[in-house]
């Protein structure tokens, strides 16, 4: 328990000086009373003046509770303001720290899918460059595919006509020769050309009508040739594949 004399003389001063600031109406108007008792018994008018000052003290203390109520109410309703303020200031600091939170999570997970895009770009571009080296490898395999198959093409034709000399004669007043050309391979072809000379380097090309010359047959050759009894002479016959039969023949001598 506090004790008189531990107050400070500085609080009891204030306490007095503010006890006397709401107490100096009432002394006045007490004072003023006590003067108007004293003039009623003096003379009769001046008690109507006591009375009005009754009523002022009256009216004075009513506006004084009037006052002490209106504060206490005043104060009561501006601290319940307050508190509700501070309430409603303390969810919407908690409410702005929970979408903080969700915010951050957000940006994290922006930045999580910005990398993994980043991620897929890259193996996407890496699979691409793949697929076009692969691309590049199947093009030269097909080019190399068309070249072997042009190579086995060519082979089948070469091996599938095989040319033969089955039969020469020359009659006609030595001018003209009879030749007969056979293909014992599995493909057909045409005899385009025919060459005669004394020698391989001096064949000439003699006009003939194309022979077709299907797998498996024998056709024959008339040339429009002057030769010589007993001489030599050297043929190559020519095929629209590309096959080619060369011999030489002598003459009968007489």
């Amino acid at each position: 328990m506090t004790k008189v004399e531990d107050i400070p003389i500085s609080t009891i001063e204030h306490a007095e000086t503010r006890s006397q600031k709401w107490t100096r109406p009432l002394d006045i108007i007490a004072r003023r009373f006590k003067m108007g008792e004293k003039e009623t018994t003096e003379t009769k008018p001046k008690k109507v003046v006591g009375k009005s000052v009754a009523v002022a003290l009256g009216i004075v203390c009513i506006l004084l509770i009037a006052s002490i109520a209106y504060f206490s109410v005043t104060g009561i309703s501006a601290q319940n303001s307050y508190n509700n303020l501070q309430k409603q200031n303390n969810q919407l600091q908690a409410w702005l720290a929970g979408n903080e939170t969700s915010l951050n999570q957000i940006q994290a997970d922006n930045t999580n899918l910005q990398n993994q895009n980043t991620n897929l770009t890259n193996q996407i571009s890496d699979q691409n460059n793949t697929i076009s080296s692969l691309n590049t490898q199947i093009s030269q395999l097909n080019s190399n595919l068309t070249n072997l198959q042009n190579q086995v093409n060519t082979l089948k034709v070469q091996v599938g006509v095989i040319l033969y000399m089955a039969n020469i004669n020359f009659y006609g007043n030595r001018t003209q020769i009879d030749i007969d050309v056979g293909n014992s391979g599995a493909l057909d072809t045409t005899i385009t050309q025919v060459y005669a000379g004394t020698s391989y380097t001096t064949m000439y090309n003699l006009t003939v009508t194309p022979v077709s010359l299907p797998a498996g047959t024998v056709q024959r050759i008339t040339l429009n040739f002057s030769w010589q009894l007993g001489t030599t002479y050297y043929f190559e016959v020519v095929t629209s594949t590309g096959q080619t039969l060369s011999w030489g023949e002598q003459t009968p001598s007489s």
